[in-house]
């Protein structure tokens, strides 16, 4: 196997973890410009921890947080459901995305922070959220990982074809 068709081979398989890097760094600099978003009252329409189960070869359960709420801007009527911006919502356990809707009961009034360019873009806590990127990190260190295995085993079949015979 020659060095050129290995570095392609490292690099088709490592780019999934290089773009999920990527999203959460771009991600989390949009995200820090929702501190200086202008502020509006709103009212929490649905609040509940929405539950996926998928079956097949490994049974697996997601944990998703959906949220909904009013708000207006002037006499403009809005809806939206994103808590943090670009979250993915899906959370590692049933526990972290019921303390979530905890905090945001159906009925209740909250401060809704929108885009003065854009009201239609608005969330619930400006800033960055780790919380939302919870699994999109742990999809990337798992990418890394298998990357990263599979860079250590074609090192070693270069070593190996280059041995002296």
């Amino acid at each position: 196997m020659d060095i050129l068709n290995t570095s392609a081979f490292m690099l088709l398989f490592s780019s999934p973890a290089l773009g999920y890097f990527a999203a959460y760094h771009y991600n989390r600099v949009c995200a820090s410009s929702t501190t200086s978003w202008n502020r509006t009252r709103g009212l929490i329409e649905y609040s509940d921890v929405r539950i996926q189960n998928f079956q097949g070869k490994n049974d697996y359960t997601r944990y998703f947080v959906d949220i909904r709420y009013a708000y207006a801007v002037g006499v403009k009527s809005l809806r939206n459901d994103e808590i943090w911006l670009n979250s993915t919502h899906e959370m590692t356990s049933y526990k972290e995305a019921e303390d979530i809707t905890g905090r945001y009961l159906e009925g209740r009034d909250i401060t809704v922070y929108y885009d003065r360019n854009h009201s239609e873009r608005a969330v619930l806590e400006p800033g960055f959220h780790a919380e939302g990127y919870a699994v999109l990190k742990k999809r990337a260190f798992q990418f890394t990982g298998f990357a990263l295995l599979l860079i250590s085993i074609f090192l070693a079949m270069i070593l190996l074809d280059n041995c002296p015979k």
